[in-house]
C-alpha cells in the first residue's frame, strides 16, 4: 500500500500542511549545531517552494519570536541516550522553542516521520502523550527557562574536554616535579651530593 505522506522533509511530503517540531540530527552545513531542533510550516496559499537541506533548513524555519530574547531554536544532542523527553507546550498559536506558529491549525492530526540520509540509523519513539491546557497547568516562562538554561549548560563533552586538559597538564609538569625533588633530595644530603660531583668530575675527565 502506497503510503501517500512519505516524502524528502525528514520523512514526510513537500506540499504537507501544517507545522512540525524537527530533531535534526545531522551537521549538513558544517555550522556544527546539530543535533537541532526547531520548526517549519507550510499552510494553504503560501507553499515553501524550495527546502534547504543543505543549509540544514536555516532558509525555511520559522523566526518569529513573540519577544525578542527567546530563541527560535536551540541544539541538544539527544542521541544514543536512553530515554529523551521532550515537552512542548501550544498555547495561543506559540509553540516552545519559542516561536509564533502564526496559523490556522484546527482540524489538524499528529504525524510523526524520520529520515535517513546515505548512512544507517535508528529513530525509537516509545510513547507520545497530549492533553488541552487549562488554567491548572503551569505557565512556563521561556525567558527564565532560556537563562536558567544557558546557566547550566555543562555538558559531558565539555566535562571530557577539561578532564583531558588537566591530565595534560598534570603528564606535562610530573618531570618537572620530578627533577625538583631530585635536587631538592641532593641538597639536603651533602655527602650524596658531593658523591654525584665527584662522579660528574671523574666522567668529564675520562671523557678529556
Amino acid at each position: 500500500e502506497h503510503n501517500y505522506l512519505a516524502g524528502p522533509i525528514f520523512g514526510i511530503r513537500e506540499d504537507f500542511e501544517g507545522f512540525g517540531i524537527c530533531f535534526d540530527t545531522y551537521d549538513n552545513d558544517g555550522s556544527r549545531d546539530n543535533p537541532r531542533i526547531f520548526v517549519i510550516k507550510n499552510e494553504q496559499g503560501n507553499m515553501t517552494s524550495k527546502w534547504d537541506h543543505d543549509h540544514d533548513f536555516q532558509q525555511n524555519l520559522i523566526r518569529e519570536k513573540p519577544e525578542k530574547d527567546l530563541m527560535h531554536d536551540c541544539t541538544c544532542d539527544y542521541r544514543l541516550k536512553e530515554l529523551v523527553k521532550a515537552i512542548f507546550t501550544y498555547r495561543k498559536g506559540i509553540s516552545c522553542l519559542t516561536i509564533q506558529i502564526g496559523m490556522n491549525t484546527k482540524g489538524m492530526h499528529f504525524a510523526v516521520s524520520a529520515l535517513t540520509g546515505q548512512v544507517a540509523d535508528t529513530h525509537d519513539i516509545f510513547v507520545i502523550t497530549s492533553h488541552y491546557l487549562t488554567d491548572k497547568d503551569a505557565y512556563v516562562d521561556d525567558k527564565r527557562l532560556s537563562q536558567y538554561r544557558d546557566n547550566t549548560d555543562f555538558s559531558f563533552a565539555r566535562f571530557f574536554f577539561y578532564f583531558w586538559q588537566f591530565l595534560i597538564c598534570c603528564v606535562s609538569l610530573y618531570p618537572l616535579y620530578s627533577e625538583f625533588s631530585y635536587f631538592q633530595q641532593l641538597k639536603s644530603n651533602q655527602v650524596f651530593f658531593f658523591f654525584f660531583l665527584l662522579l660528574f668530575k671523574a666522567y668529564e675527565m675520562h671523557a678529556m
